[in-house]
């Protein structure tokens, strides 16, 4: 009895270090910079935003073709670095040139990249919302 108990306690600890790694975002409300023009939109279903520490990847799942053409179509990420603790404000540097900088305290996600001014190419997720927890 003691063993099934010790095997059902590492199960839930490693299911909820496995729940830390996972991150989850949704948004209806965007605005983007494309070519120097700022739009501001909102989707009929919302945009999710996953970052998944544990498998390095940042996916967004997206109807918006605005965003889908600004990420080339590439809509998994790789997270190359972490920049600041997960918290209420932090970073990933993202391949092809792009960052993800996370402002929870403003319920806002914004992506840009370093080889391009925010004003010609940016993506503003705004009144994000984290699901499940």
């Amino acid at each position: 009895m003691k063993a099934i108990a010790t095997v059902l306690l590492t199960l839930f600890a490693l299911t909820l270090s496995a729940q830390d790694n996972v991150h989850v975002f949704k948004s209806s409300k965007l605005n983007i910079n494309i070519k120097g023009e700022k739009i501001e939109t909102s989707t009929a279903e919302p945009s999710i935003i996953t970052v998944d520490l544990a498998s390095n990847t940042l996916t967004v799942e997206t109807s918006s073709t605005e965003i889908r053409e600004l990420l080339k179509e590439k809509m998994v990420l790789n997270i190359d670095k972490q920049l600041g603790a997960i918290g209420p404000q932090y970073s990933l540097k993202l391949d092809e040139f792009t960052f993800a900088h996370f402002y929870m305290d403003m319920q806002m996600i914004i992506f840009t990249r370093n080889d391009i001014h925010p004003l010609e190419w940016g993506i503003q997720f705004l009144e994000i919302q984290k699901v499940g927890g």
